[in-house]
């Protein structure tokens, strides 16, 4: 009768234990992605643009850490075109940089926007998304931009600029 009463204790005990592993993985799948102030990483960027003859040189900083890709793209309203030059460039030393052709382009005002995401363009390092999360999930800051309800968040920032 005592070892019947302790197997039951015991599988007891097992049950118990399984079920709050259960509960407790469940919890954190479902909490995780919520914006979480203690979980929480801000982080922004600032860039300044010059068009220099028929080309765009961009630069900025951020407070991303070395080895993120930020992922650019140029365009105007007043041109229909679905090649826009785009590309990525990598974080070094807190700064980014590149530059970009608009021979062709009209005169007139332009857009260059930077963007900073772990889902869209280009994968992160490991490193990067151990300290935003795989989905960006962490990210915060005022610079923060979400397309769609339930779409990743990214730092997104656009600078004018104009095309002589």
């Amino acid at each position: 009768m005592q070892n019947q009463a302790r197997t039951v204790r015991l599988v007891t005990i097992g049950l118990v234990v399984l079920v709050a592993s259960m509960f407790a993985y469940f919890a954190w799948v479902l909490v995780s992605p919520i914006d979480l102030p203690f979980q929480r990483v801000d982080r922004s960027m600032q860039m300044t643009s010059r068009v220099d003859g028929q080309t765009l040189r961009a630069s900025g900083t951020t407070d991303l850490p070395d080895g993120s890709f930020i992922d650019w793209y140029l365009w105007r309203e007043s041109i229909d075109n679905n090649e826009w030059p785009s590309g990525h460039v990598a974080v070094q030393s807190g700064a980014f940089s590149f530059d970009a052709d608009l021979a062709g382009w009209p005169s007139g005002a332009a857009t260059a926007e930077v963007s900073f995401s772990c889902d869209w363009g280009t994968v992160q390092p490991k490193q990067v998304t151990d300290l935003v999360g795989e989905h960006c999930e962490r990210l915060g800051g005022e610079q923060i931009y979400v397309d769609s309800p339930g779409d990743p968040k990214q730092l997104f920032v656009p600078v004018e600029f104009t095309v002589p």
